[in-house]
Parts: C-alpha cells; structure tokens; sequence
C-alpha cells in the first residue's frame, strides 16, 4: 500500500513540475483548478519547446539530407509521403500545446494526488522511441560528414517524443480519476441519496472531459493514422530497395504508435465504463430499496446508459472496438499505396 502510495506521488509530483515549468500550458486559478490562457508565458514556453524547435531542427535536417542525398531519386508516392509527413508534423507541433491546455480546462481538474493509470505503457513507449532516436543517430553519423546533421536529428526526436509523452501524460491524468471512481465504487442500503448525487456529478465530469477530448481525438487520432501508414509505407519501401538500415526504427516507430493509439482509445473506454459501472450498481441498488425510492434510482440509470460514448467532433466514437477498425482501414491504404506505386 505504502509502494503504491509512493508511485502515485512521484508520478503526480511529475505532473505538477509540468505545468509548473510550462510544459503543460495551464495556471491554477482562485479555486485551485486548472485553466489554459492563450497569451501566457507558459503557452510560449510549451510552443518553443515543442513546436519551434523541433521544426526548426527537423527543417535543417531534411535540408541538409536533401543536398547530401542528391544522388537516390524517390519515387512520387515517397515524395508526396515525405511532404505529408513533414506538414503533419507542422500542424500537429501547432495544436499540441492548445489542445492538451483546453483538455485540462474543461475537464476542470485539480493538482491532488490521484492514482495515474497505464504508466507502463508510457514506459514501453518511451523505451522504443530511444531505441528510434539511438539508430537515427547513429545512421546519420555514419552516412553525412556534418556533426550538425546528427545534432538536429537528436533534437528533432527527442522534443517530439517529449510532446508526446506530455500529451499521453494530460491523458492519464484528466482520466484516472474518472476511472478510480468506477473501480473502487462502494455502495451500501443507506447510501441511495449520496449515490444518486455521485452519479450526477460523475456524468457532468465526463460530460467536461469528453468536451476537452473531442477535438483532441480529431486531430490526433487522424495524425497517427497517418504516420503509421507513413512509416510502414516508407519501411517497405526501404526493405525492397536494400536499405534495411531504416527496417528496424520504422517498425519500431509504427509499433509504439499503434500502442498509443489504444492507450488513447483505452482511456475513453474506460473513462466511458465508469458511468456503466454507477448504472450496475444503481440497479443492484433498486432491487433492494423501498418501490418510492426505485422511481427516482430509474431516472438517473436511464440517464447514465444513454450517455454516448467518446467522439472526435461528432465524426466518429471512440471505443475499443475503434481500435481494430483503424487497423483494418489502414492495411486496406496501405495496399492502395503500394499498388499506385
């Protein structure tokens, strides 16, 4: 109990050095909750680090592989993927500080110690991309002269994986509280009143976050899609053109984006369960009480089970089941790529 205890407080101890230090664009306010402002020296300093940059590097270093690299011609398709990708990753280093700010804002939260779910998965995450970042050096010290070259390229990947991490972080912790309710949800025969007010306020909560998560999941979820059909397009070709040096970080890149994509799409569906959970426990709740009280524990069961799930802007849902239809649709664009090629 003590271990978990201190898992939880240096992982929240993570949390508060972020958006203390800017990373995280927000500022407590009177009552302790956390709001985004555009204009804040925090918004500047979440756009130098994560934006600025790491596009300024990863400019340079396209640039530079361009002038040095003038001899292999790539195909259309390689072409039209490379400027995707490099506009892809323009846009999302312009929305990432908004749109974790605004998530934190509307889901009016709090900085208190609550216990932070899937860290590992954060870990596995962060294992393989310095694995990625680590080859990615070491390629490009040994193919270009210039020691700038590997310079921009450490840069590049390392704030981009910081951005990342932080976003996943605003994530897991806009979330788990919603989810620790539903886990740890305790109800006994005198307690019909404070549970229908539970169930209430657990609704209007998720109500918040889904209202911060929308935008969000239309703008990420989209994003990496992209960059794993990107990435394995790019690592196919790679391998049927002999360049199996790029093999290894682009399977891993695709495979540590796939795992966020369900670390993301877990979250809603798990956030999403918990008013399910309150619904279970309410009708165990009605089978026992006075046949007065059953009317009112009604009401608030129907409103809990027509709560829909997560969406990205009304476009599509986001549950579990989401997770299988991006990997189907991405084969199916992956297959389309390569035979245009």
């Amino acid at each position: 109990m003590l271990s978990n205890f201190n898992k939880t407080w240096r992982s929240f101890h993570l949390i508060k050095m972020l958006v203390h230090i800017g990373f995280i664009p927000v500022s407590e306010d009177i009552n302790g909750y956390l709001k985004f402002k555009l204009v804040s020296w925090k918004t500047v300093m979440a756009y130098m680090v994560f934006c600025i940059i790491p596009l300024v590097m990863l400019i340079y270093a396209q640039t530079q592989i361009s002038e040095q690299s003038s001899g292999h011609q790539l195909t259309i398709m390689e072409e039209m993927a490379k400027h995707i990708h490099t506009i892809q990753n323009i846009g999302m280093s312009l929305l990432y500080p908004i749109l974790t700010g605004k998530l934190v804002d509307k889901s009016q939260i709090t900085l208190k110690v609550n216990k932070l779910y899937k860290k590992m998965w954060l870990l596995m995450y962060i294992i393989m991309m310095a694995v990625v970042i680590a080859i990615h050096l070491n390629n490009a010290i040994v193919r270009f002269n210039s020691i700038m070259l590997p310079i921009a390229f450490l840069f590049f990947y390392t704030l981009n994986m910081m951005g990342i991490i932080v976003a996943m972080l605003v994530i897991c912790f806009v979330c788990s509280p919603i989810i620790e309710e539903g886990i740890h949800l305790e109800v006994s025969d005198s307690e019909i009143q404070d549970m229908i007010e539970k169930s209430i306020l657990l609704m209007e909560k998720t109500r918040n976050i889904k209202k911060g998560f929308s935008p969000l999941l239309f703008s990420i979820l989209p994003f990496m899609i992209v960059f794993v059909l990107y990435f394995t397009f790019i690592g196919i070709k790679s391998v049927s053109g002999g360049r199996y040096h790029f093999l290894a970080p682009d399977v891993l890149s695709v495979l540590g984006m796939l795992l966020l994509i369900y670390y993301i799409i877990s979250f809603c569906d798990e956030t999403h369960q918990a008013l399910a959970a309150y619904s279970h426990k309410l009708s165990l709740m009605a089978l026992k009480c006075a046949e007065w009280e059953i009317s009112r524990l009604q009401i608030v069961i129907n409103m809990l089970d027509k709560e829909a799930p997560f969406d990205a802007l009304g476009f599509f849902y986001v549950e579990k089941t989401t997770f299988m239809t991006i990997i189907s649709s991405s084969i199916a664009y992956l297959v389309i790529m390569l035979q245009f090629n």
